[in-house]
C-alpha cells in the first residue's frame, strides 16, 4: 500500500494456491541516432522539377516501460519482493 496502486497486477496458479504478483513500473527515455532517406524536390539548370534522395541522420526518441518492483502476495501477506537492476 505504501508503493501506491502498481501498474499491472499478476496472478500465479499452481497445484496448491494462488498467488498474486503486483508490478511497479517506470519509464525511461533513451534516444538514439540512426540513418533516414532524406527525400527532397529540387530545380535543376532548366526549371525541370526533380527529386532527389539523401542520407542523414537523426535522433529518435525511445520512450521504453520497465518494471522496477514486484511484490509477491501468498494470501494477504507479502511472501517475496523482488527488484530489478541493471546488468553489468
Amino acid at each position: 500500500m505504501a508503493l501506491g496502486r502498481p501498474d499491472r497486477i499478476y496472478t500465479r496458479r499452481t497445484a496448491d494456491r494462488v498467488i498474486e504478483v503486483w508490478a511497479y513500473t517506470e519509464i525511461r527515455d533513451t534516444s538514439v541516432f540512426e540513418p533516414a532517406d532524406a527525400g527532397y524536390w529540387y530545380r535543376d539548370r532548366r526549371g525541370v522539377l526533380r527529386r532527389a534522395h539523401d542520407l542523414t541522420f537523426v535522433n529518435v526518441r525511445l520512450r521504453r516501460e520497465y518494471e522496477i518492483l514486484r511484490v509477491e502476495f501468498d494470501g494477504n501477506k507479502v511472501g517475496a519482493i523482488e527488484t530489478a537492476r541493471a546488468p553489468h
